[in-house]
């Protein structure tokens, strides 16, 4: 299983952007993740910084560290490509008729965060049934 450091991951992230920025080849994750890191250019001055690498960010704002907020988005991605949780695809795609397909992945995403927080707060595994159930509220409410 790939478990990425810190720092590895988050290299991953800078030399994805700087890959894209010099139009070199890229393999199909580095592609998505491009595709990602294109769709938030609020990101683009930490990402074409190393330093940013040692940067300390606010764990409960997702908004603000981009390197979370960009491995959320390729966990989604993920899912979808897999349907797993079974039935995340068709949440998904009911989400889009309502959303363009950015924000419809970030509904997803505040689904996914509170479930590992759930996670997290009372030490239990990550329950993919509420999580579905989670993203089938948030279309039920789109």
């Amino acid at each position: 299983m790939f478990n990425p450091s810190l720092e590895q991951a988050r290299s991953f992230f800078i030399e994805v952007w700087n890959k894209q920025k010099l139009s070199k080849i890229m393999t199909p994750i580095e592609e998505a993740t491009a595709t990602w890191i294109l769709e938030h250019p609020q990101f683009h001055a930490d990402l074409s910084n190393k330093e940013s690498i040692k940067n300390i960010y606010n764990s409960s704002c997702l908004e603000s560290n981009p390197f979370l907020h960009l491995s959320m988005h390729l966990a989604v991605s993920e899912q979808l490509l897999i349907d797993q949780p079974c039935g995340i695809k068709a949440a998904y795609n009911k989400l889009v008729i309502s959303n363009n397909p950015h924000t419809a992945a970030h509904k997803i995403i505040k689904c996914l965060k509170l479930t590992i927080k759930d996670s997290q707060n009372y030490g239990i595994k990550l329950d993919s049934n509420k999580y579905l159930m989670r993203i089938k509220e948030m279309v039920s409410k789109s």
